[in-house]
C-alpha cells in the first residue's frame, strides 16, 4: 500500500481471505462484518490506540490487524496523495537484514516505512534491535509520529546524514509508518 502505483486489494480481502487461488469477485461479499470491525477499530483508536495494538497482536485471526493496517495506511495515502514517491533508506546495525525500510516525499510531507522481515528465529531474543539504526538523508525532517502507536521520535544527525534507532520505531509494533511533523 507504500509501494509505487495503486495498491491493489480485492474486494472483501480487507481481512483474511484463506484461498489457494485469487480471490473471485464474483462472490458474495459480507460488506457488514467489514463496517463493524472496522467500527470498532475507529472506536478503539479514540480510547486507546496501545490497548488496541495489543488486541490486535494478541488475536490476529480474526482479521482486525489486516484491516487495521490496511485503513491506516490508506487513509494516510488518501491524505497525502501526492506524497507516494519512492525512496530507498539505508539500514545499518545487526539486524539490518531483517527489515524492509524507504521514504516518500512530496514537498510538503515525509514519510518513512519500516518493516519485519525474517523474524521466526529471533522471537525469544530479548534487545533484537540493539545498535541497528535506519538512515535517513540530511535533508529531511527531525520528528516524525507513528501513525501505528502515535509515539514520536526525533532523529539524530551522525556523520552527515540522520539516523533513528530502529527499537523506538518497531518496540511496541513490528511495523511502523512515520509521518513527519
Amino acid at each position: 500500500m507504500t509501494s509505487p502505483s495503486v495498491p491493489d486489494i480485492y474486494q472483501g480481502n480487507e481481512i483474511w481471505c484463506f484461498s489457494l487461488v485469487d480471490p473471485d469477485n464474483r462472490r458474495p461479499v459480507d460488506f457488514e462484518i467489514g463496517r463493524q470491525l472496522l467500527s470498532t477499530i475507529d472506536d478503539a483508536l479514540v480510547d486507546d490506540r496501545l490497548s488496541l495494538l495489543k488486541s490486535l497482536l494478541d488475536a490476529p485471526e480474526d482479521g482486525r490487524i489486516k484491516l487495521f493496517l490496511t485503513t491506516q495506511t490508506l487513509r494516510l495515502r488518501n491524505r497525502y496523495a501526492a506524497l507516494f514517491e519512492n525512496l530507498r533508506l539505508s539500514i545499518n546495525g545487526p539486524r539490518s537484514d531483517n527489515l524492509v525500510a524507504f521514504a516518500r516525499r512530496d514537498p510538503e510531507q515525509f514519510v518513512v516505512i519500516l518493516a519485519s522481515r525474517l523474524m521466526k528465529h529471533l522471537l525469544d531474543e530479548d534487545d533484537i534491535w540493539v545498535n541497528t539504526r535506519l538512515e535517513l538523508p540530511a535533508d529531511v525532517p527531525l520528528h516524525y509520529s507513528n501513525i501505528f502507536t502515535t509515539g514520536k521520535l526525533s532523529a539524530k544527525a551522525v556523520d552527515g546524514h540522520l539516523e533513528l534507532d530502529i527499537e523506538d520505531m518497531l518496540g511496541a509494533f513490528p511495523v511502523s509508518l512515520l509521518v513527519a511533523g
